[in-house]
């Protein structure tokens, strides 16, 4: 069966929720017809799918969104089923609360990509913003769980109070990541910027390249051989080809301890031989 396509006819000159059209909502629609009739939030107006969007296929379990913009936002957002394909601009909040399936994005996203994120996985080929994998303001908790890879680079604060699963980012990223995460991982290749481990609480920051910065509460434990890296670098490389060139990766690290002023119980790891 061909996807169920959403080629949007026109730039949005507003914010335009998306939350709607996800495999679990469009499984119920049954055909297209049926789906330009979901209404769609347009700034502060309701509007049907089918006035924005020229739409066709067959499969709902699988979707694919053309043409869309940063303006769009809450691309796959709640879904827990089936496979939704954005070929162009992801958007903000994109993956927001996401209990399964998978997301993958041809171009950039915005802020909060996989916030509140409970399960899933989400690939972006290009950059994301901000807080990546956060929570929102008030949240006790971000990512719950599941893989969220951008294949660019990323911005400040990505993986803030995530509880579980794991971030990686084959570029850079910004100041503060992993500020105050409780427990996952966050793996990133490239530049990384000031502070990455503020607050933490446990959890595993794993950097190629030292940081700008480390706070004073990080405790240096010297170069050390992580054996268990060599389980965690084999395993990524039998994800696909894209994630071969970790079997080039060794266990050498200078090993970070702390924050020391949040129980401690964290790590972060600078590799010593990472060959991309």
């Amino acid at each position: 069966m061909k996807p169920m396509i959403f080629t949007l006819m026109e730039k949005p000159r507003q914010p335009l929720d998306l939350s709607p059209l996800t495999p679990d909502t469009l499984v119920n629609a049954g055909n297209c017809e049926q789906a330009a009739k979901i209404r769609l939030s347009l700034g502060a107006t309701k509007i049907s799918a089918g006035d924005l969007f020229s739409i066709t296929g067959e499969n709902p379990d699988d979707i694919e969104l053309r043409r869309t913009t940063a303006q769009v936002t809450h691309v796959g957002a709640h879904m827990s089923q089936g496979r939704v394909s954005v070929k162009a601009h992801g958007g903000s909040y994109l993956g927001y609360g996401m209990k399964g399936g998978s997301i993958r994005v041809a171009g950039n996203c915005g802020d909060w990509l996989g916030c509140n994120m409970h399960w899933g996985r989400i690939d972006v080929d290009g950059d994301a913003g901000d807080y990546i994998g956060g929570g929102l303001r008030g949240s006790l908790y971000g990512m719950r769980d599941g893989l969220i890879t951008v294949w660019g680079n990323a911005g400040r604060r990505l993986g803030g109070k995530m509880r579980r699963g794991m971030i990686m980012v084959h570029g850079s990223a910004g100041d503060f990541a992993g500020a105050g995460m409780i427990a996952g991982t966050i793996l990133i290749l490239g530049k990384s910027g000031k502070l990455p481990g503020y607050g933490m609480k446990r959890g595993s920051i794993i950097l190629g390249k030292t940081p700008e910065q480390t706070g004073s509460t990080l405790i240096n434990c010297g170069v050390l051989k992580m054996e268990y890296l060599r389980l965690f670098f084999k395993q990524l490389s039998r994800m696909g080809k894209r994630y071969r060139f970790f079997r080039n990766f060794g266990p050498e690290v200078r090993l970070y301890a702390g924050d020391t002023a949040n129980n401690g119980k964290g790590e972060l790891m600078v590799l010593l031989n990472a060959h991309k």
